[in-house]
């Protein structure tokens, strides 16, 4: 995944790192047994200010306070190209 300071994560991350979690406490656990979209939107109604956005295939999670920063990194570093 990433370190404290990430603005951005990877629904396919977090749903890997949170079947292994299960895995580790014991629960019998399949890829196919946690449903994507479900457990998107079951994080997006538990966690405040946390926000999905697509990117192609992959859905992209950002927290709102860190939208503006992500995108001025972003920026700056095309700018840089």
């Amino acid at each position: 995944m990433c370190t404290s300071d990430c603005k951005v994560l990877k629904l396919s991350d977090v749903k890997r790192e949170y079947l292994t979690r299960l895995q580790e406490l014991g629960a019998p656990t399949q890829d196919q047994s946690v449903h994507s979209t479900r457990f998107k939107d079951k994080l997006l109604a538990s966690i405040p200010g946390l926000r999905a956005y697509a990117k192609g295939r992959e859905v992209l999670l950002v927290f709102e306070n860190g939208i503006a920063l992500a995108l001025s990194q972003s920026l700056e570093r095309r700018a840089g190209l």
